[in-house]
């Protein structure tokens, strides 16, 4: 059992009654679309990756793949950035509304 002295022994009793002072979180506000595009980014970079890897392990390229396979997971990172930006605000149903437009192929 945990008690005010068992805190005191700590040294990190500063507030009144015995509990201990905690720090509270800040919270970061981040905007919808940037959390959509954080999760979609995880997705187009495990597509590009396994396409980049397959396009080198299955060509001539697998003789330089010490090379071209960092390479290429730098560009796939780059890319899915850009491609995650882009698709994130079609999965927003907002931003359909706000055109008059029900749905199309990705946002479904």
């Amino acid at each position: 059992m945990v008690t005010a002295a068992s805190f005191a022994a700590l040294g990190n009793i500063s507030a009144p009654g015995g509990l201990p002072q905690v720090e509270t979180a800040t919270v970061i506000e981040m905007p919808a679309r940037l959390q959509i595009s954080a999760m979609v980014f995880m997705m187009a970079q495990a597509v590009l990756f396994g396409a980049g890897m397959l396009g080198i392990l299955l060509s001539p390229l697998r003789d330089e793949a010490s090379f071209y396979i960092p390479v290429m997971i730098v560009l796939s990172a780059i890319a899915s950035v850009a491609i995650a930006w882009e698709i994130a605000p079609r999965l927003q149903m907002r931003y359909w509304h706000g055109r008059g437009v029900d749905h199309d192929f990705i946002s479904g």
